[in-house]
Formats: C-alpha cells, sequence, structure tokens
C-alpha cells in the first residue's frame, strides 16, 4: 500500500502494514529551482520468530525502491522531477516489534515556473 502523507490516526492495526508512505518534508527555492526533500517511509510487519526476518523484508523493499530511483532515465520522474543523488536511509533505533520501519530521504529538483514582469 503506498499512502500520501501520513498513515490514518488509527493505524496501530496489522491491517495497515505492509506500507510505504510518501510525503513532502521542506523545501528550498532559488531563482531557477526548487529542492524538495521527500520522505519515503517503508514499513513492514513480521512476527515470526527470527528478529531479522522483519528487518530483512524492510531493506528489500528500500533496495528495490532506491534501485529503481536511481534507474530514472536522466534521475527524471514525470519528466519534469529529478531526484537528486545521494538517496539516504537510516533504520529507527528501536524497532517496535513485531512492526519494521526504514525511513529513507530523497531530494526532488524541479524548475521554477518563468513570470514574465513588466519593466
Amino acid at each position: 500500500k503506498i499512502v500520501n502523507g501520513y498513515l490514518p490516526p488509527d493505524s496501530d492495526s496489522r491491517d495497515e502494514f505492509p506500507f510505504v508512505l510518501v510525503r513532502a518534508e521542506s523545501a528550498t527555492t532559488s531563482i531557477h529551482s526548487t529542492d524538495v526533500t521527500v520522505s519515503i517511509v517503508v514499513g513492514v510487519f513480521n512476527d515470526e520468530d527470527a528478529d531479522s526476518v522483519g528487518h530483512d523484508i524492510a531493506m528489500d523493499v528500500v533496495a528495490r525502491i532506491r534501485g529503481e530511483l536511481i534507474r530514472l532515465p536522466d534521475q527524471l520522474l514525470d519528466g519534469r522531477y529529478q531526484v537528486q543523488l545521494p538517496i539516504t536511509w537510516e533504520t529507527v533505533p528501536e524497532q517496535p516489534y513485531p512492526y519494521w520501519q526504514v525511513n529513507m530521504s530523497t531530494v526532488w529538483r524541479l524548475a521554477n515556473p518563468v513570470s514574465w514582469r513588466s519593466e
């Protein structure tokens, strides 16, 4: 399940897992372009005995997303959003077993529209 923004407030149940959250976190604008920091949060549920299984599943999802992003032609999505490298990720230090989470951080550059000013 891919979610724009945040999980619903009552998202404690297993039904919300697995998920990928995509949300804009911040932006920096210059005269020609805007860089938008976008978080990609991967969440999985796994209550098998081996703790590493849930972690491995989450890391596999992150690796697949990262691979698809860096294989974009000219790093362009939809012909106008250019992912900036490097892409970073980090795990949550204290995983709330049996839930597993990895947070990716990406930066996307887009050209600002040209505005015409009368002089």
